[in-house]
């Protein structure tokens, strides 16, 4: 435990113990690929009269081994995985920032670079090796759960 907060001074300087959690460390400096995502109930999802409840299943091969990066800066990533959807595109599918919602680390909060809006996602399960998060949507009435699961594919691990 030493060595990280000695690690941690050195990055970010005499103040970071106040602000970096225990929560911080599970979340930040691993790679989150996508293990599952699912809905409840059913939906069609992509209005090709299907309903479905394993939207990965559905997702094309070049998507399922992109991964997510949170670096304790409060910035997140989304990379690609090694199959490319096209031979030009970027290493780098989207950014922004994050944060826990202020007193309750189980809400984190994702605001994408750009326009591309704010996510609260309400924090199911969160280890080292697994995150879990999930969200909802009203759409005609009908109130869904989506709930996304990710392992962490990062050799090296932090230990406590």
């Amino acid at each position: 435990m030493k060595n990280i907060l000695i690690i941690v001074l050195l990055v970010f300087g005499k103040n970071a113990t106040a602000q970096i959690t225990k929560t911080d460390v599970l979340l930040c400096n691993k790679q989150w690929k996508m293990i599952a995502w699912t809905v409840t109930p059913a939906m069609d999802y992509r209005n090709e009269n299907d309903l479905i409840t394993d939207l990965l299943k559905n997702e094309r091969t070049c998507l399922k081994d992109d991964y997510y990066v949170f670096t304790f800066n409060k910035k997140y990533s989304l990379l690609n995985g090694e199959q490319h959807c096209t031979e030009t595109e970027n290493d780098v599918v989207s950014k922004g920032t994050w944060e826990f919602l202020k007193n309750d680390s189980t809400v984190l909060n994702m605001r994408k670079e750009g326009n591309g809006g704010f996510l609260q996602k309400q924090i199911i399960v969160l280890t080292a090796e697994k995150l879990s998060y999930g969200t909802t949507l009203t759409k005609n009435k009908i109130t869904y759960t989506f709930t996304e699961t990710f392992e962490n594919i990062k050799n090296e691990k932090i230990k406590f």
